[in-house]
């Protein structure tokens, strides 16, 4: 049954690919393919060589880790979008175009910088089906988008408080525009805290405001403060605020 259930993988006519990245430090990581085609097996190990923790970079987004201390060693991770591409609905209707999946391939133009000329064929609502007529990428970037700087968003969880920890992800995720990062547990709970290998809700947000972050969320809760949930969140927006 096994054997049937990997050849009909194997066959499967879309690819399928999973690209494993284990990171060793903070300057080389290993990489392993598993590809549905070859039945998941695992191919082109090798090693790879990061730029300050650079594990992935594309035109939509770069994401950056850390290695952290959880008793055993965890990952921290900051997301960062070189752009952010908003389409503004209204200019659609007036020019009769239609949501759909063109969106998503004229956005990933723009962020590759493909050149203005770039054919684009957009959906327009016609009498009875849907018509494909073309664009210039530069025409439709000038009448229906809006392009921002993009974000820069953190992810910290299993992590306990330590200088060293404190250090890796002031750095990681230094003025980011959003940290979210784990709170399990209350600041009169400290001990237990260090003991599990934790943060506290004030240790949380003592970080957020170390590293200059413009907005913190908190999660992560231990199953203790079912009820109290606000208190955690209320101990972390003070040490965040500096109170």
């Amino acid at each position: 049954l096994a054997a049937y259930s990997w050849n009909l993988v194997a066959n499967y006519a879309e690819a399928m690919e999973v690209e494993a990245i284990e990171m060793l430090s903070s300057a080389s990581a290993r990489r392993v393919l598993f590809r549905c085609q070859n039945r998941f097996q695992p191919e082109g190990e090798g090693e790879l060589w990061l730029d300050e923790g650079l594990l992935l970079e594309d035109p939509a987004v770069r994401v950056r880790a850390t290695s952290l201390d959880h008793g055993v060693t965890s990952l921290g991770f900051c997301a960062e979008e070189p752009m952010h591409v908003n389409v503004w609905k209204n200019r659609l209707e007036e020019m009769n175009l239609l949501v759909g999946p063109w969106l998503g391939k004229f956005k990933d133009a723009i962020m590759a910088g493909k050149p203005d000329d770039t054919p684009i064929r957009a959906w327009r609502r016609g009498l009875n089906t849907i018509e494909t007529p073309e664009f210039s990428l530069g025409e439709l970037r000038e009448q229906i988008v809006r392009i921002v700087p993009g974000q820069r968003v953190g992810y910290v969880v299993d992590v306990r408080y330590t200088e060293a920890n404190v250090e890796r992800i002031v750095a990681l995720v230094k003025g980011a525009d959003h940290l979210f990062i784990e709170s399990p547990f209350l600041d009169e709970d400290a001990e237990q805290a260090a003991t599990k290998n934790h943060l506290t809700a004030r240790q949380a947000g003592t970080i957020a405001r170390l590293a200059g972050v413009k907005a913190l969320t908190v999660f992560h809760f231990s199953p203790r403060y079912t009820d109290r949930e606000s208190v955690l969140r209320a101990e972390a927006l003070a040490a965040f605020e500096g109170r």
